[in-house]
């Protein structure tokens, strides 16, 4: 059994799947109706795409 971390950001998970993680599942999410979370394997290089990550947005 993997461990699995759980990604809130469409935008971030997209970015993820382009760098090669392979999603796991994709599940609505209960606290935001009509918002999805994005289940990956965590792995040690999936948190270090997750720290190189740069949203558009900052300066």
């Amino acid at each position: 059994m993997t461990n699995e971390k759980a990604i809130h950001s469409q935008r971030m998970a997209g970015w993820l799947i382009y760098n090669g993680h392979k999603l796991i599942k994709i599940c609505d999410n209960k606290r935001q109706p009509g918002f999805n979370i994005f289940i990956f394997a965590d792995t040690h290089s999936l948190r270090t795409d997750m720290e190189q990550y740069q949203p558009r947005n900052t300066v």
